[in-house]
């Protein structure tokens, strides 16, 4: 992650993904994307009884 920090008053910082970081997001979308699809199965789980 990139970090910049400007002088003066109201503080101001700026955050910028590096190219390393930009590289996650291919991986971040597929988690996404399962997420979205099993998100009805993700819901249930509180849902389930024993006995």
């Amino acid at each position: 992650m990139d970090r910049r920090i400007y002088p003066g008053l109201p503080l101001k910082v700026e955050y910028n993904l590096t190219e390393l970081g930009n590289s996650l997001l291919p991986v971040i979308a597929v988690i996404d994307q399962w997420g979205i699809e099993n998100n009805h199965l993700i819901e249930n789980l509180g849902e389930v009884t024993v006995g």
